[in-house]
């Protein structure tokens, strides 16, 4: 875990057995996408804090009741910039 790391932690219920790991998050999370929680699981952000073992199998069905700590960290700055792109206007309107 770094500096500025957001902990979450998560309790998925009875309710959350037999669904999808990232899906039964996402509904306990709604405020991050499946996406991201899916790319934050491969990273390894994402643990059973009953075992301390990672959670990063998107698709793995829950088969019992998991309390389970989602780390996110800080979002970092994009390196876009604008590019000047030679465009050949072939129609337009008037």
């Amino acid at each position: 875990m770094g500096a500025g790391d957001t902990i979450i932690e998560i309790d998925l219920g009875a309710d959350a057995i037999g669904l999808r790991t990232d899906r039964a998050l996402t509904a306990a999370v709604p405020d991050i996408s499946r996406e991201r929680i899916k790319a934050l699981m491969l990273a390894g952000f994402v643990r059973n804090s009953a075992t301390g073992a990672l959670l990063n199998d998107p698709s793995l069905k829950l088969a019992a009741p998991v309390h389970a700590t989602l780390t996110v960290p800080p979002a970092t700055a994009s390196d876009n910039a604008a590019q000047d792109l030679a465009l050949v206007i072939a129609y337009e309107d008037d």
